[in-house]
């Protein structure tokens, strides 16, 4: 049972069922990089459909803690604390000035730096 535990390791992920973001991306390398043979039933095109599938009990989801305005009810976040951090890294061109939607992922990242530092692994109701 995960939803009862302050925290998880990489190592607890082992015998569990994962929906992870699909290959190619941070999240399914951590996954790869910490898990030697993690059990992947679903690998997702986004962080809504992680939730999705995890909350209809599909398995445990890895993801950074985003609140959406479309959460998805009857998640529990627990950290996983032995995971690197994940470091981001926003560039532009000298020549140009931020287009508007630039300008709002910066202060977006900017504000909300320090929660997405720690991943955490969204457990449903069939892993409590």
């Amino acid at each position: 049972m995960l939803a009862g535990r302050e925290h998880v390791q990489w190592r607890d992920l082992e015998t569990r069922l994962v929906v992870t973001m699909r290959e190619g991306t941070v999240v399914w390398e951590l996954l790869h990089s910490n898990v030697s043979a993690p059990d992947v039933v679903i690998q997702a095109t986004s962080a809504r459909s992680v939730k999705v599938i995890v909350a209809q009990g599909a398995g445990v989801g890895i993801l950074a803690p985003f609140d959406t305005s479309l959460d998805v009810p009857g998640l529990h976040w627990i950290p996983l604390r032995d995971a690197a951090p994940v470091q981001i890294c926003v560039v532009q061109r000298r020549d140009t000035l931020p287009s508007p939607s630039a300008l709002i992922v910066r202060r977006l990242i900017n504000e909300r730096a320090g929660e997405l530092l720690e991943p955490v692994i969204a457990s449903g109701p069939k892993d409590r």
